[in-house]
Parts: structure tokens; C-alpha cells; sequence
């Protein structure tokens, strides 16, 4: 699941292990929304929840993308990045709070959220 408006304004990269942090989240992020959606389910016995929000911007164009989930020994590394809108687009002067929750089976070990740092160039 991703999008462009949250009730929540901050960058925040956080794995969610339990249904109590995940409710608590959920009614964050859809504080903004009337009427609220409910809480999805999810089976935190065999699942974790990803959730990166990349805090309030100014304008159109921002995404968090998932890159690619590596299994490495007992750990899950989650490797994202953040797209900014290209030098001289048309974008929209509205504020956004980009964000992406991602599920993905319970590892043994850690799961870890890594940025990319990407770097477009156009000519």
C-alpha cells in the first residue's frame, strides 16, 4: 500500500511487529481521512509491516518506492528510496506525505529499512 496523504507529517521508517503498533499507526496515518478506513488485518505470527513515510512536502511529484528485499542470514534487509519530481517538472503546490507499507514474512532476525541514495541525471 502507498500513497501521497498521511496524518503523519514526519519522516519515519519503523518495522511493526504487533497489532497494538499497528492500530496505533493506522489511526495516525488515517487521521486525515472521513470517513476512517478500518485497521487491515494482518497476521503478525508469520508477518511484519514495513512502514515508511517520508514526511510533509511542499509540492507533487514525491514517491517512496521499495527497491528490493534481501534475505540475508536470519535478517531481511528493505532497501527504498525516495523519488523526488524531476529538475523543471510540472508539479502541483500542494502539500503531501509520501508513504509505502509493505508486508513481508517474519524473519527469523532483524528486518532493517535502508534509503537508497539515487542520483538522475537527464540530458
Amino acid at each position: 500500500l502507498e500513497g501521497t496523504f498521511s496524518g503523519i507529517k514526519e519522516p519515519i521508517q519503523k518495522v511493526i511487529t504487533t497489532n497494538q503498533e499497528w492500530e496505533d499507526l493506522w489511526k495516525k496515518h488515517v487521521s486525515i481521512i472521513v470517513p476512517q478506513p478500518p485497521v487491515p488485518e494482518v497476521d503478525f505470527e508469520n508477518t511484519v509491516v514495513a512502514a515508511i513515510f517520508a514526511g510533509e512536502k511542499n509540492k507533487s511529484g514525491y514517491q517512496v518506492r521499495l527497491k528490493e528485499v534481501v534475505p540475508q542470514g536470519k535478517d531481511v534487509i528493505l532497501r527504498y528510496k525516495l523519488v523526488e519530481p524531476p529538475e523543471n517538472s510540472l508539479t502541483l503546490t500542494v502539500i503531501t506525505q509520501p508513504f509505502i507499507f509493505v508486508k513481508i514474512p517474519k524473519p527469523e532476525g532483524t528486518v532493517q529499512l535502508t534509503q537508497q541514495q539515487v542520483t538522475e541525471t537527464k540530458k
